[in-house]
C-alpha cells in the first residue's frame, strides 16, 4: 500500500510524510487529519480518492474528525462528488455528523454548481435533526444563484426566516443576484426593500445585481431609481452598476439619460466597458441621435 501512495501523492507535497504514516500498520486519526489537510487545491480526484481509500482501510472511515478534514480538502479542490461519498460512508459507520460536515459539503456541491445536491443535504439534515445556520444557507442560496434558480434561492431565505436562521448581507446578495440573471427585477427590488426593513446593511454588489435584473427587465426607470439611492444612501457607484443602468436606458430608448451617465462615468474615477460605450451608442443609434 505504501508504494502505491507514494505514487499518487508524488507531486502533491506530501509523499514522504504520507509514507512515514501509512507504512505503519496503526494510524494516529490526527496525523491523518494533519495530512488531510495539506492537500493543495492541485490534487488530482485519483489522489484524494487514494488517500480516502488508505485512509478507510486503515479503520478511519467513522472517525468525523478525518471525514472533515477530508470534506475540507474536497471541498479545495472541488470534487463534490468525493465530499458526498464521504459524507454517506460515515454516516453508514453510524458516526455522529453535526453542523459543520455538512456546512463543508454544502459548500463543496455549491463549488461543483450542484444546487441539486445541495437543497437535498438541507432535506437530509433537517431528516436528521442536524442544525442548518446562517452558513449552511449561504452556501444553499450561492449554489442556487451559480445554477439559476431564483425561486429555491427565495424559498430558502423563506426557510431563514421562518426557522429564525440569521440573514446577512452575503446570503440576500447572493439571492439578488439570483434573481438578477433571469430578469426576476420585481423580486430583487422588493429583496433590496426587505433588507432596508430588516436593517441589514446592502452594499454595492447587492445594488448592482438588482440595477441588472431591472436591466434584463427594460426597466430603466427602476434601474436609474436604485442608482440614485445608492447616491442617496452614500453605497459606492462602480463600473457594473452604471453600465447595467445605461444598458436598461438603451433598452427604453432613453438615449439622453445613457449618455448622462456616461459622462458621469467619463468624469469620475470610474472605468468606462464596451457595455457602457456599446450601450449609449446604440440608444443613440436607435433614436438616430449620432450629431
Amino acid at each position: 500500500m505504501l508504494d502505491s501512495v507514494l505514487r499518487q501523492f508524488e507531486v502533491s507535497g506530501v509523499a514522504a510524510e504520507i509514507g512515514s504514516h501509512f507504512g505503519t500498520s496503526v494510524l494516529d486519526p490526527r496525523e491523518v487529519v494533519r495530512l488531510w489537510g495539506k492537500v493543495t487545491s492541485g490534487a488530482t480526484h485519483s489522489q484524494l480518492a487514494h488517500l480516502r481509500t488508505c485512509s478507510l482501510q486503515s479503520g478511519l472511515g467513522g472517525n468525523v474528525y478525518v471525514a472533515s478534514a477530508a470534506i475540507n480538502s474536497c471541498r479545495r479542490c472541488c470534487e463534490w462528488a468525493l465530499a458526498v461519498d464521504i459524507l454517506e460512508k460515515t454516516a453508514a459507520a453510524h458516526a455522529k455528523l453535526d453542523t459543520a460536515i455538512y456546512n463543508a459539503v454544502v459548500s463543496a456541491c455549491g463549488k461543483g454548481r450542484r444546487w441539486d445536491q445541495v437543497l437535498g443535504l438541507l432535506a437530509q439534515m433537517d431528516s436528521n435533526h442536524v442544525e442548518s445556520n446562517t452558513i449552511t444557507y449561504s452556501a444553499a442560496v450561492s449554489a442556487c444563484e451559480t445554477g439559476g434558480v431564483w425561486a429555491h434561492a427565495l424559498d430558502l431565505l423563506a426557510q431563514m426566516v421562518a426557522t429564525r436562521v440569521e440573514l446577512n448581507t452575503i446570503t440576500c446578495n447572493a439571492a439578488v443576484s439570483a434573481c438578477g440573471k433571469v430578469g426576476q427585477w420585481l423580486q430583487a427590488s422588493h429583496l433590496l426593500a426587505q433588507m432596508c426593513s430588516c436593517r441589514l446593511e446592502a452594499n454595492t454588489i447587492t445594488c448592482s445585481a438588482a440595477i441588472s435584473a431591472c436591466e434584463k427587465g427594460a426597466q430603466w426607470s427602476e434601474a436609474l431609481g436604485l442608482l440614485a439611492q445608492m447616491v442617496a444612501r452614500h453605497i459606492e457607484l462602480n463600473t457594473i452598476s452604471c453600465s447595467a443602468a445605461i444598458s436598461a436606458c438603451e433598452k427604453g430608448s432613453q438615449w439622453i439619460r445613457a449618455l448622462g451617465l456616461l459622462a458621469h462615468m467619463f468624469s469620475s474615477t470610474l472605468k468606462l466597458d464596451t457595455i457602457a460605450y456599446s450601450a449609449s451608442a446604440s440608444a443613440c443609434e436607435k433614436v438616430g441621435a449620432w450629431a
